[in-house]
């Protein structure tokens, strides 16, 4: 449980994440729920993301979370290119200087 929340992985407000549907990691912004104002659908709890480093926040259900292990350091296996030009790590977040 996370802050009274069923179902939701253990991980605290501010730290880093993998978003599993669309592989980008980012930090755990706010766990909230959420209507819909097109559809009026309500969702029980959205989960809100944003970049490590800043930049446009994006949401997820809580099921697609998982806490990103930052116990030794990450050798950057799997770069990826975001909308504004920098490359970053798919692995870990890091923005990447190549």
């Amino acid at each position: 449980m996370f802050n009274g929340q069923p179902d939701f992985p253990a991980a605290v407000v501010g730290t880093l994440v993998r978003d599993r549907a669309s592989g980008r990691v980012g930090v755990l912004m706010a766990v909230e729920s959420y209507a819909d104002p097109v559809t009026r659908g309500a969702s029980p709890y959205t989960v809100y993301l944003r970049p490590r480093g800043g930049g446009r926040e994006w949401t997820t259900d809580p099921e697609m979370v998982t806490p990103v292990q930052q116990g030794g350091p990450c050798t950057h296996p799997v770069v990826e290119r975001h909308s504004d030009g920098k490359t970053y790590c798919a692995v870990c977040g890091a923005q990447l200087y190549l």
